[in-house]
């Protein structure tokens, strides 16, 4: 992921590398379903994800600018910082779950599940960074990642949970802005 992060940062612009990055991405995530990590390394995902097509902050240190590398690495960084933060909080609030290994999932789905997000993602991210660079078109990409699954039933769930997500979402949004509207 560190190495996915430093790479969203300097591919970003580039609709070709941008493509590329993307369908290794897809076939990382594909492949991790072998060892049914495939919904880790898709969590891992999102963020080079949303850089390729949005474009990353300029950060500046002392009153400079580094240049793409810099921010490569300062992107890295921050990478780092987070996982770590993750650990830590997944660890204390989880140290008394047990959970078993996660199911492997067939070569032959994997298969299938791999060519799809590679189709899905390159074709998406073609698409977003030639003609949605600087939008938060990267929000297509995280979807790819989140809701496609290996199996049908894995993906058609996803999908419920999302659209349910993102009407509760949307009705909590309008009644905050009615309050705030209101209140002010």
């Amino acid at each position: 992921m560190l190495f996915r992060s430093a790479l969203a940062v300097l591919v970003y612009g580039h609709p070709l590398t941008t493509t590329l990055l993307m369908v290794g991405v897809a076939l990382i995530v594909g492949l991790s379903a072998t060892r049914g990590l495939h919904a880790v390394a898709a969590f891992a995902a999102i963020q080079p994800a949303i850089v390729v097509i949005a474009g990353y902050h300029t950060v500046s240190i002392g009153g400079t600018t580094p240049g793409p590398g810099g921010q490569a690495l300062i992107s890295a960084g921050m990478v780092v910082i987070g996982g770590l933060w993750a650990v830590v909080i997944g660890w204390t609030l989880l140290r008394d779950e047990s959970s078993g290994r996660p199911a492997r999932v067939p070569p032959e789905i994997v298969a299938f599940y791999s060519g799809a997000l590679v189709l899905l993602l390159g074709a998406a991210a073609y698409i977003a960074s030639t003609w949605f660079s600087k939008t938060t078109a990267g929000w297509v990409l995280l979807t790819i990642l989140l809701v496609t699954r290996p199996t049908y039933d894995e993906s058609r769930q996803m999908i419920r949970e999302r659209g349910l997500g993102t009407a509760v979402g949307g009705v909590m949004a309008a009644l905050v802005a009615v309050i705030v509207s209101n209140s002010t």
